[in-house]
């Protein structure tokens, strides 16, 4: 079997992608080094070439080269352009951890298929740890793997990176950036949010039969209705008045910062959505949203769910309540990003539930001269802003939380969809792909029919029966009986993850005393993950990204073993005060409610 078909063989079964056999035209070929290792060279023209490796010992110098990536404390996850010489990728591999992963892009044919033809690759392409995307392969298919490749907990180093011998791509590098940005998000908002969240879910949970689901809501929705998202960017005072005359020829959702704007403009839209946890209960007062039924994440602050108890449409339910019994099969999860935003999260909640026409106003996602917000309000003070295309030509500033609204809409909403979105904002950044019209000419031939909206949400029926709501208000009793549990376990996870640390550190296993103890920490563990709460509360947990232990297996040979047992404990301490946390907080609002 010659290296093409080992190579062809190998890649049909991991990636399940047949190879054509391209000849080499002679732009690639192969030389020796002085250890008897091939050398990649490229022919420049003009008499000249550029060898890609050492020419006495690539394996030594891919080596060192693979050093700087290599940390004793943690592991790596690390996209690629460019395969490269394959020794590069060989020492990644012999120098990563177990937890290190590694996406490669390759841009050009030509050289894959002497790569294919010439190398044996098999290592590379067998290895579970490197994720091959190829030329033929699209940029969704790229940015699906970095976006996996990037884990939202955990301390691994994080990083894009180009192979030596090529040109840094700026688009795959944007990529990075994306994937990246997406995760710190993520992380910011539970660093800051996590435990009010589990809070604010619960209290959904017990009140949920009181409410109404999204997923009852749009059953009794016409399919051709379009949908308006209006935000509370600046430019909304110069046109959002106009926003009257769609009453029952869209659905208005207003996000909740927008509603006192709105208010002042003469318009009651049909729902209010929030999602943030913290979302101060002055961006929703009674007199702005006149009979709007609030749209929310079950996330969203529990204040506000209080206060309009019997006026909320549930949606994007997490996993726990939609599998509660009592609301099994209700909930309604939103596809893809949520994007970072409320109108982020209202665009993508219509566009999963089969919406065709969205229009965004209000959306300026670029600072005023006088104010970021049409309330008056002025942020520009202490964020960082950078330039990007306007809506009406030139540049505008724009700050990293909207640049990253922009890309969900760019990304996740339009690109790929047979959605028609318009952007009726008539000013600020231009979201690229977006049908851009001013508000009048999307009255004049968009939202040119009439539907009975107003008699629609009027008959909704509540989510649950008195029955069902009794289920669901044990379940969330059940989950306080089983934090007790948690707590016991993690309890005796600190006091083995102490021990197990300190005789790390001082070297006092004599007697083999240590790999005994390491083995009693994977029941634990075990007896951890059997607890459906234990997810729940330990993701509210985690105040930074290193919180989270790498729990692999015996490190008592590993220098690192004492960092993650360190880890582990503390992990421990900050659960066994997070359950606490989690029965206090419940507690209180079930005897508010009782």
């Amino acid at each position: 079997m010659d290296i093409f078909e080992k190579n062809y063989e190998a890649y049909l079964k991991e990636y399940g992608k047949k190879l054509a056999r391209v000849e080499n035209d002679g732009t690639f070929f192969l030389t020796e080094a002085r250890n008897g290792e091939p050398i990649i060279n490229v022919n420049m023209g003009n008499g000249n070439c550029l060898r890609m490796s050492s020419e006495y010992d690539p394996s030594y110098e891919a080596s060192v080269w693979a050093k700087q990536y290599k940390e004793e404390e943690r592991a790596s996850r690390i996209a690629i352009y460019g395969i490269g010489n394959v020794y590069y990728l060989e020492a990644l591999l012999d120098a990563a951890w177990a937890e290190s992963m590694f996406v490669v892009k390759e841009p050009d044919q030509k050289f894959f298929s002497f790569l294919m033809n010439n190398i044996d690759m098999t290592r590379i392409i067998n290895s579970k740890q490197i994720i091959i995307v190829d030329p033929d392969s699209s940029d969704d298919f790229l940015m699906k793997n970095i976006t996996a490749l990037i884990p939202f907990y955990g301390d691994q180093r994080i990083e894009g990176i180009t192979m030596p011998f090529y040109n840094a791509n700026e688009e795959f590098l944007e990529m990075c950036r994306k994937g990246k940005l997406l995760r710190d998000t993520n992380l910011g908002f539970n660093y800051s949010l996590g435990q009010r969240a589990l809070f604010d879910n619960y209290y959904a949970l017990w009140n949920i039969g009181e409410n109404y689901s999204f997923s009852e809501f749009r059953k009794n929705l016409p399919n051709d209705i379009p949908v308006i998202v209006v935000a509370a960017g600046p430019s909304l005072l110069k046109n959002g008045a106009l926003l009257k005359k769609f009453k029952n020829r869209a659905i208005i959702i207003a996000v909740a910062r927008a509603t006192a704007p709105l208010h002042k403009l003469g318009v009651e839209p049909d729902m209010v959505s929030t999602i943030d946890p913290a979302q101060p209960l002055k961006h929703i007062e009674e007199e702005n949203i006149g009979n709007a039924r609030i749209l929310m994440d079950t996330a969203g602050n529990y204040d506000i769910q209080k206060k309009y108890k019997g006026k909320i449409i549930y949606a994007n339910e997490t996993d726990f309540i939609s599998d509660a019994p009592g609301y099994k099969g209700k909930g309604f999860c939103i596809q893809g990003d949520l994007g970072g935003s409320v109108a982020t999260w209202s665009v993508q909640l219509m566009k999963s539930a089969g919406f065709k026409t969205i229009i965004v106003v209000g959306q300026d996602l670029a600072a005023g001269k006088d104010s970021t917000h049409a309330d008056g309000a002025n942020e520009v003070d202490f964020m960082t802003y950078t330039e990007v295309d306007g809506i009406d030509g030139g540049k505008v500033l724009a700050r990293t939380d909207w640049n990253r609204f922009r890309m969900c809409y760019e990304d996740q909403v339009i690109k790929g969809s047979d959605i028609r979105f318009i952007d009726a904002t008539e000013g600020g950044a231009l979201i690229k792909g977006s049908e851009v019209m001013t508000l009048q000419e999307v009255l004049d031939t968009v939202c040119t029919k009439e539907y009975d909206l107003s008699g629609i949400i009027k008959k909704l029926p509540k989510s649950q029966t008195e029955e069902e709501q009794k289920l669901s208000r044990e379940f969330v009793e059940d989950d306080l009986k089983e934090a007790d549990e948690v707590k016991d376990v993690m309890l005796r996870v600190e006091k083995l993850a102490s021990q197990i640390r300190k005789m790390m550190k001082y070297h006092t296993d004599k007697k083999g005393e240590l790999s005994k103890k390491v083995e009693k920490m994977n029941p634990l563990m075990d007896e951890l993950a059997s607890h459906k709460v234990y997810v729940r509360i330990s993701k509210s947990c985690l105040r930074e990204a290193e919180a989270l232990p790498t729990f692999g297996g015996n490190f008592s040979d590993d220098a690192r073993g004492e960092h993650e047992f360190s880890k582990l404990e503390n992990y421990a301490k900050l659960m066994v005060e997070g359950v606490d946390v989690f029965k206090k907080g419940v507690k209180e609002f079930i005897n508010e409610e009782l």
